[in-house]
Parts: C-alpha cells; structure tokens; sequence
C-alpha cells in the first residue's frame, strides 16, 4: 500500500502544494522571512519530506513532471498580462521596451562573458542564460539551447531569489522613486518572484513588472536564437 501510494502521479502533487501553502504560513508567521519568496522553503520542505521518509525522488517526480507539463500552456498564458496592460504599455512603450531589451541583452551577454572568463564548460553555462526570464520561457529556451533544464530552473529560482530580497534595497540606494521604472527593473531581472514582490511595492510597479517579465522572455527568445544562429552557443 506505501509503495502503491507513493508511486502515483497525485503524490507528487499534493506533497508541491502542500509544501508550497505551508512555507506561506511560515513565511506569513515570521516577519524576518517575509522578505524572502516561499519557494525555497517549499523546496526545503519536499526535501525533508523525502529524506525523512527514504521517498525515492523518482516517486516524487511522478507528479512532478504532471506539474510541470503545464508550463507549455503557461508559457502561450504569458500574452495575457501584454493584452490586459496593453494601454499601460502603450503609454510607456519605449521604457518598458527599451528596459526589457537592455535587461535580456545584459542577463544573456554577461552570462556568456563570465562564463568564458571563467573556464566554464558550455554545457553548464547554456542553462544559465535563461536565469532572468520566466521558468516556462527558461524551460523552452534551454531545451532549445541543449542546457539541462534542472541547472535553467536552479539558476532562474536563484536569481528571483536575489531579486526579491535585494530589490527594495536597491531601488532606495540608486533613488529609483518612479513605479514604472521600479516594475520594469524587477520584470526584467527577477521574472515573476519579483513580481510578486513588486506587486507588494505598489500596483503600477506590479503591473509594469508584469509586462516587463513578458517582454524580457520575447526578447530572450530572439537574443538566444541569434547567438545559436552565430555559433556563439
């Protein structure tokens, strides 16, 4: 009955939402974590699950690929915000634009150059090129590239982490005070955690980093098919 349990594709999913609506109560509980996103210690709390119980990940990950099937739709879903903020982006259409462009270009370039600085072998530093979009846009641009969609979603949630908790910090040491200038810096570099954190700053910032994430995607999507074109990937 255990092995039965365990091996089927719901367990993998009640145990995701179950560890994701319990790290929003921690992080809700202790005002210390409320800088922090609940993904990483829903991430922390799987894992304890499954060493606690000697789980086999590939049990696990049953529902885990279920989930994740769902990222293609998602990523096509990602229209929606340009559609419903399509008058905030057409009032501020060469910041948002520009902002996203700048913001892709730099995530995918800098990537590339450290990368070679560094001596690292190109089949790690392919999934880190996705790092400032989107997991759905990440996914399909590092399958696309060859990278190895683990090393793209550790990198993507590593950088929305970092975008989250220094985000606010940042935006007071450089005197950011605009919103939309605000959303458009955390949608490009920090995706959707940090846009769920902008969406605490202000609703202008939520809406722009909305659509900045979007555009930083597109834009990635292009920037990635015209290094791979190159022979630069």
């Amino acid at each position: 009955m255990r092995q039965t349990l365990f091996e089927t594709p719901l367990f993998g999913v009640v145990v995701t939402l179950a560890a994701y609506v319990g790290a929003s109560a921690l992080r809700s509980a202790f005002r210390p974590l409320r800088a922090l996103p609940a993904l990483p210690f829903a991430t922390a709390l799987v894992i304890a699950l499954l060493q606690g119980f000697s789980i086999p990940y590939e049990s696990y990950r049953l529902g885990g690929d279920g989930v994740q099937f769902f990222l293609g739709p998602v990523t096509v879903m990602l229209a929606l915000p340009l559609y419903h903020q399509r008058a905030l982006l057409a009032r501020h259409r060469w910041p948002l634009l520009i902002g996203a462009a700048c913001g892709a270009l730099t995530a995918v370039v800098s990537v590339l150059l450290l990368s070679r600085l560094c001596g690292l072998d190109p089949v790690l530093a392919r999934p880190l090129l996705v790092k400032s979009v989107s997991i759905p846009f990440g996914l399909e641009i590092s399958r696309h590239l060859g990278g190895d969609p683990g090393l793209a979603v550790l990198g993507i949630t590593l950088t929305g982490i970092l975008g989250v908790s220094i985000a606010p910090w940042l935006c007071g040491l450089f005197r950011v005070k605009d919103p939309v200038a605000q959303g458009a810096a955390i949608g490009a570099c920090s995706h959707a955690l940090g846009t769920a954190r902008a969406l605490e700053m202000g609703e202008m910032q939520g809406a722009t980093s909305g659509v900045a994430l979007c555009l930083t995607g597109i834009f990635t999507v292009f920037i990635a098919a015209a290094l791979r074109l190159l022979g630069w990937l």
